[in-house]
């Protein structure tokens, strides 16, 4: 019987033998340098490490002419003279003083005296040539963008006569294409249609910011476009070259374009993928409202990398993976795999690989070692930068016979193979890393036209079914392995192999943390659909006997809003002020008095959109036709200013009532998408409804008009009855800002915390919840800590929304500044991994005997976790499966009474993806609903 294919593209192996390289003659080092020199002018300060400090100059982008070498070295530390230089192009070996292009009056390195208007160069990632002779400078406008990212002038592209070194043309991008810490890095220049040389299309990577830019250059209009393909992916945050490793969560930065075909291949530096989108796509314009860019999977690598080249041959991929020190091609028409070079010490970090009209047929790479500067353990005796150039292998005519041998096609095939996911299917050993992907064919002739991997074909691949080659190949263990993970696990991007592969319709079984038994043929969640339906599946999962119900405590078809008076009310309905299908609460909060009488409800509703008159209310025993009425609180005049008066409440997201009866709420600052104020933290005692605190987060610790800060925890050390309250830590959650700021309230000092776990993961950005679906790019969203008293070390355990990951980090080291301060708070040796729920959640809470609680997107259900035990699939109970009134749990709380001591679980329901098409308001929206901790444990977690 025939198995079924999953082309292995990508995957090197390269078996260790005495000599350190095993290449083909055709690999030559053009040039090659252990420190860059430049030809300075004699005035020039070079005794000023600001100026000039040759331990943090690599070069990262290249363009060959007939006679000159260009070579660009961006300010990605400080100490770099100049961003754009030139070599000559005739001798080989060589280590060649760089020259300033197009002189050194467009440095504007330590200097003052100069204007963004003028004509000059801040940071050049990348430089292309085209047909015309002209070089185009993509210049990011940021200095030391890994120090401390100085925007000094906004992004702009250089166009420059290569007949007389003039500039010929400048492009200075609108503001509608930037974000709040942009970095253009690659581009590619499009002439397929040019009929003059400047009527052409630029394709530009955002790697910070991911997306990319489209300059119309014929028409002068930009436009941008993205996708969750273009994000890093947390899980390859960390490279590898040799022994040593490095994080950098780099988004697309990787760029190529095949002229024959118009396919736009792409790859952020954070991932083992190689993506496409077709030219045509680009040039469409931006996308209207929720539409998907048309985005292809086209495999996966065996490692991360940036350079990528298109043979003009013959259509072949050209691309590095840096752990191998490979440069390598893959050829789409007929699945052709070719190592075209392989050196451990000369083909580490490419960076940049080009063709050049020169010289067809030939390749020139930079190898800049950016591993040794990002470590700071560069060894100036060695040679740390690189051109190296390769001449490719002629298309043979062995190609289509192969193809045609192999049932694959033999012509362009961006619509067909391109679409498929490519996976590694070979099982790891403990031998050799490198030795388990690789046969000899591949080893012993480098040019190889025969594919170096066993397999048989059955044309078309039906990625609706899971594989033996995918299928997880581990037993118990937990959390899997990033490798074995990517073998199995159906993610969103793993989606993208296009709407022409079929696919059986089925539902997925998304039991969290499923147990697959290594060695069997693994189906994901494939049944007979004409025996259940999608909202039987959690019973048939959990059982009917251990589902138990929650208390309703208030519903709203939308939020009937109080005001000091009808009348004023229904003036605030005709003027816009109030629009009652408008606001959409977030969050649940409720106080019992320490000495007795009825608890109140808060409720917070983030003026997201217009027609929410107030952000923070509480609810009161008024009952209006869709539900309880709300009133402000603390009262109107905070909310009255609409962010005129930042001294009061913009837009609350979320708060938290801490022991000490003060309730904490977090302040975006937003209205309606616009920043009227700066994010803050205000504290109101309850008992008083007085503001007794308030903190403004600094702006060094947020990223102006990006930060997001929505979830907000207080950590009281001291409570009463016999503390002082003053031993407070709060903990910010910052959504889009992908970071965790701390602030300890007695000293009044403050941190930012951030690394690859604060970040979102691509494959989670899509969000299904009762059969709707919809996308959130968002980072973190709940905090929680382990209460005091249970005689276990204190940790913060985080998580982000677009993401199945559950993480935590020692609370002494998260209240300890100097662990962040001093490392821009991405350390990353304290974050910890519990272990994958392969869905997201969102709010979160802990009880004091230690009871994590989250209700995940699906099945909907309210999960819960003894702390004390292993974050694993015997552990995590469902305790609570209702498909109706758990849809998107946005606020929870823990909420001790105080006439008994025991604690209650609160739950707010908001049932956000109608936020993204149309609720209907005939049907009950928004819940709050609550649970004896007690009754929810028992016979579950205890």
């Amino acid at each position: 019987m025939l198995r079924i294919l999953a082309i292995s593209v990508f995957l090197f192996a390269l078996a260790w033998s005495g000599s350190s390289a095993l290449t083909p003659s055709g690999l030559q080092v053009a040039k090659k340098w252990k420190l860059l020199r430049y030809n300075f002018q004699p005035q020039a300060p070079i005794t000023d490490p600001n100026f000039y400090n040759p331990q943090n100059v690599l070069i990262t982008g290249i363009a060959v002419s007939d006679d000159r070498v260009f070579i660009a070295t961006p300010k990605l530390f400080s100490g770099v003279p100049s961003t754009v230089n030139w070599v000559s192009k005739a001798q080989f070996g060589d280590s060649p003083i760089l020259q300033a292009y197009p002189d050194w009056s467009f440095s504007n390195t330590a200097r003052t005296n100069f204007n963004c208007s003028d004509l000059i160069l801040t940071s050049v990632y990348r430089l292309r040539i085209d047909s015309c002779n002209r070089l185009w400078l993509l210049d990011a406008g940021i200095s030391r963008s890994l120090e401390d990212y100085e925007m000094t002038c906004p992004p702009k592209i250089l166009v420059v006569d290569l007949n007389t070194d003039r500039v010929v043309r400048r492009i200075d991008f609108p503001a509608e294409v930037l974000r709040g810490e942009s970095l253009f890095t690659n581009m590619v220049v499009d002439e397929t249609t040019a009929k003059t040389c400047d009527d052409v299309f630029v394709y530009i990577t955002d790697t910070v910011e991911p997306g990319i830019i489209v300059y119309d250059s014929g028409k002068d209009v930009t436009w941008r476009v993205s996708h969750p393909a273009m994000y890093p992916d947390p899980d390859f945050a960390q490279s590898e070259i040799h022994n040593d490793r490095f994080v950098l969560m780099d988004g697309v930065v990787g760029l190529a374009f095949d002229e024959r075909t118009g396919v736009v291949y792409f790859q952020p530096l954070a991932t083992d993928r190689v993506f496409s989108v077709h030219k045509n796509v680009l040039r469409a314009g931006p996308l209207p409202s929720s539409q998907m860019l048309d985005v292809k999977l086209v495999g996966k690598k065996s490692s991360q990398g940036i350079g990528l080249a298109v043979s003009p041959f013959d259509s072949s991929l050209i691309f590095s993976p840096l752990t191998e020190t490979a440069i390598a091609s893959w050829n789409p028409a007929n699945n052709q795999q070719s190592v075209l070079a392989f050196d451990r010490d000369q083909l580490q970090f490419i960076a940049d690989i080009t063709t050049t009209r020169s010289e067809p047929g030939v390749i020139y790479a930079i190898a800049s070692k950016f591993h040794r500067f990002f470590l700071k353990n560069l060894n100036p005796n060695e040679f740390n930068n690189r051109i190296v150039r390769l001449e490719l292998p002629q298309a043979q005519a062995s190609n289509s016979l192969l193809g045609q041998h192999l049932g694959l096609p033999t012509g362009p095939t961006h619509n067909s193979l391109l679409q498929y996911g490519l996976y590694n299917t070979q099982a790891q050993t403990s031998t050799n890393a490198l030795q388990t992907y690789f046969t000899s064919p591949a080893l012993t002739t480098p040019f190889t036209t025969k594919s170096p991997f066993k397999f048989e074909t059955t044309g078309i691949v039906n990625y609706g079914a899971r594989n033996p080659f995918t299928a997880l190949n581990q037993g118990e263990a937990f959390p899997p392995s990033k490798a074995t993970r990517d073998n199995y696990q159906r993610s969103y991007l793993d989606s993208l192999v296009g709407s022409s592969v079929p696919v059986t319709r089925q539902v997925t079984l998304p039991t969290p943390y499923t147990t697959r038994n290594s060695g069997y043929y693994y189906q994901r969640g494939r049944r007979d659909l004409s025996k259940k339906t999608e909202e039987e599946e959690p019973y048939a999962i959990l059982g009917a006997s251990s589902i138990k119900q929650l208390d309703k405590v208030f519903e709203w078809r939308n939020l009937e809003f109080g005001f000091s008076s009808e009348s004023e009310r229904n003036a605030a309905i005709r003027n816009g002020i109030y629009n009652p299908d408008t606001p959409v609460p977030y969050d649940i909060d409720v106080y019992y008095p320490p000495k007795g009488g009825a608890p109140r409800h808060f409720i917070t509703t983030p003026r997201d959109e217009e027609g929410v008159p107030y952000s923070l209310s509480y609810v009161t025993k008024v009952q209006r036709k869709n539900g309880s009425e709300l009133q402000p609180y603390p009262s109107y005049d905070w909310h009255s200013s609409k962010g005129k008066d930042c001294d009061g409440l913009t837009s609350a997201f979320r708060m938290h009532i801490d022991p000490c009866g003060r309730m904490w709420v977090v302040d975006t600052g937003f209205i309606e998408c616009q920043q009227r104020c700066p994010p803050q933290v205000v504290a109101i005692d309850l008992a008083t409804n007085k503001l007794v605190h308030r903190f403004r987060i600094p702006e060094s610790l947020t990223k102006v008009n990006v930060s997001s800060f929505v979830t907000v925890l207080a950590d009281v050390s001291d409570p009463p009855p016999h503390g002082s309250c003053k031993q407070t830590f709060l903990y910010l959650c910052d959504i889009l800002g992908f970071g965790i700021v701390v602030y300890d309230v007695d000293k009044r000092d403050s941190w930012r915390i951030e690394n690859k776990y604060t970040r979102p993961n691509p494959n989670f950005k899509k969000f299904t919840i009762a059969g709707e679906s919809f996308e959130l790019f968002d980072g973190p969203v709940s905090v929680s800590v382990t209460p005091p008293g249970l005689g276990v070390k204190r940790n913060l355990f985080f998580h982000t929304l677009a993401n199945d990951l559950e993480t935590y980090i020692p609370l002494d080291i998260v209240n300890n500044p100097s662990k962040w301060k001093h490392q821009h708070g991405r350390s990353q040796q304290s974050v910890k991994e519990l272990g994958r729920r392969g869905v997201q959640c969102a709010a979160s809470a802990i009880s004091k005997d230690g009871f994590w609680f989250c209700v995940y997107m699906k099945p909907i259900a309210l999960y819960g976790w003894n702390i004390r035990k292993p974050y694993a699939s015997s552990n995590v109970k469902a305790l609570v499966v209702n498909n109706e009134t758990l849809q998107f749990v946005s606020g929870m709380k823990v909420v001790r009474r105080p006439s008994d001591g025991r604690e209650e679980l609160w739950m707010l329901s908001n049932r956000i993806q109608k936020s993204f098409g149309k609720r209907n308001y005939k049907e009950i929206n928004y819940r709050v609903q609550r649970s004896d901790i007690d009754y929810l444990i028992l016979g579950q977690l205890t």
